[in-house]
């Protein structure tokens, strides 16, 4: 852009003031500046590039109190109606439609969105230009997010980014679980539940795990019990009802809940003594296990077991009774730091050590009954479809 100061025109010559030079006005005896392309040709130019680069069509008319002012229009889409609003964002089969036209706006532009509907992890998505645009560019979602949250855009035309605000917008104090209950354990953020040998989530998406079962061991009389999340995997916790012989399986979440195989453990069969699966995120325990799984007909014989995803193989690091006291139930979680498993039953929340000492009653809540749920390394309590953190 050219300046006044390099033009060899008369000017007013304050340079202290107007250091890249400033109008002089013409007097009857002085000359003033004149009106000349080189002056004022790229600030015409300019004005009229904004307009157009805000989508805006050249009426045609004066600009005035009547008529509105087309430059200042433009500038109000720029600053407004992008970035300082929030965006409706439709999500519609694998496309996002931006409201507004984003052609002419540069790489790493940032904005804030409200999504139509949810986004899953495993789609692929265009974020598509509106408002007459014309791009449709890649983008990254690499977790899922749910319909109506609160998301931040940043445009790139190598792959826009999306980053879901809504947990850091509400505190991430509660989740919805509009399925009924989610798994015990679950290490992702996406709410799972378990019903007749089938997952499924909010998305909605559902996968069958008998019959991947069924074809992987030509056997019909494997039914699944218990499903945890767990280094990326559905761990499945499964009964053969002919042979009373327990059996687990790994499904991976990446591929679709492909069955990965079968996982190799010590175990007794023959008897069964209904062991229940926990997690806490580092180690798997089982009841009813001392020395191998479904061992023991003591409910508090607690086995610690490390997984190797690599090899499929479970390996007992240790064996251990909880207090007589304890209670077996799927009501539980298991903290990893204090070495504390909890249970929540008749309205009664109890830690137990991983000894045999006493249980200790966290509290007592009179006539709330519900279930308790590790999800993305929080705790939480649900009596119905809003599921509220609980720190304990």
């Amino acid at each position: 852009m050219k300046t006044l100061k390099t033009l060899q025109v008369p000017q007013d010559g304050n340079d202290l003031l107007f250091p890249d030079g400033q109008i002089l006005n013409e007097t009857i005896t002085n000359q003033g500046t004149p009106v000349v392309r080189e002056l004022y040709g790229d600030i015409i130019t300019n004005v009229y590039k904004i307009v157009r680069d805000a989508g805006l069509v050249f009426n045609g008319n004066e600009d005035n109190e009547v008529n509105g002012y087309q430059l200042l229009d433009a500038l109000k889409l720029f600053v407004n109606n992008l970035n300082d609003k929030r965006q409706v964002l439709t999500v519609s089969s694998q496309s996002i439609l931006t409201g507004f036209n984003f052609d002419v706006l540069p790489d790493e532009y940032i904005f804030i969105g409200v999504l139509s509907d949810a986004l899953s992890s495993s789609e692929v998505y265009n974020m598509v230009s509106g408002n007459g645009g014309a791009l449709s560019i890649p983008v990254n979602s690499t977790s899922d997010i749910q319909a109506s949250s609160t998301v931040l855009i940043v445009l790139n035309r190598a792959g826009t980014t999306v980053v879901d605000l809504s947990s850091a917008v509400s505190g991430d104090v509660s989740v919805n679980a509009s399925f009924g209950t989610p798994l015990s354990f679950n290490e992702s953020t996406k709410a799972y539940y378990f019903r007749k040998g089938i997952i499924f989530n909010d998305f909605p998406k559902s996968f069958s795990l008998e019959g991947p079962i069924a074809v992987l061991t030509s056997n019909n009389s494997i039914e699944v019990l218990e499903v945890i999340f767990f280094k990326g995997r559905a761990i499945c916790l499964t009964i053969d009802t002919v042979l009373t012989s327990y059996r687990i399986f790994s499904f991976l979440e990446s591929s679709n809940m492909t069955l990965e195989g079968e996982v190799t453990f010590t175990k007794t069969d023959g008897t069964d003594n209904y062991p229940y699966m926990y997690c806490d995120g580092s180690f798997i325990y089982f009841t009813n296990s001392a020395g191998s799984v479904n061992s023991s007909a003591n409910n508090n014989d607690v086995s610690k077991q490390n997984f190797d995803e690599n090899t499929l193989t479970l390996s007992e690091v240790s064996s251990f009774s909880i207090d007589s006291s304890f209670q077996k139930t799927t009501n539980v979680f298991v903290d990893s730091n204090s070495q504390l498993l909890y249970t929540f039953i008749q309205n009664v929340l109890t830690s137990y050590p991983m000894n045999a000492s006493a249980g200790t009653q966290i509290g007592f809540f009179p006539g709330i009954d519900g279930i308790v749920f590790k999800l993305g390394g929080s705790t939480y309590y649900s009596n119905g479809n809003t599921s509220t953190k609980w720190q304990y």
